[in-house]
């Protein structure tokens, strides 16, 4: 049976848990960057560490400093999401899908 994203803190193997969803979310192919409510970026994958040349070691940095045009703060600001727009990132340009995330009803940070 599975479970919940928020019933996933009662598993006895938690760590497994969050060893398995890194692996899924480092496995995808688009780049996927998180923040918290702050701008600190709390997540990284793979493939956004290759797409937009970030270095591995970006988690706690603030976004607007590595990726000003982010709009991931404004996402955390207004808690709507923003699909399909168009991202300047150096010399490449993305597609990206900016959403709040939400616990508890609460928006705790954003992912694009």
């Amino acid at each position: 049976m599975s479970k919940r994203v928020g019933e996933i803190t009662a598993d006895p193997d938690l760590e497994r848990v969050k060893g398995e969803l890194h692996a899924v979310l480092d496995s995808a192919y688009t780049g996927i960057v998180a923040i918290d409510v702050t701008g600190k970026i709390s997540f990284v994958n793979q493939a956004a560490v290759k797409i937009i040349g970030l270095s591995d070691n970006v988690i706690g940095q603030n976004i607007n400093g590595l990726i000003p045009d982010s709009k991931l703060i404004e996402v955390v600001q207004s808690g709507q999401p923003q699909f399909g727009r168009r991202l300047c990132i150096g010399d490449k340009t993305v597609l990206t899908n900016r959403t709040p995330i939400i616990t508890n009803g609460q928006v705790t940070g954003a992912v694009g």
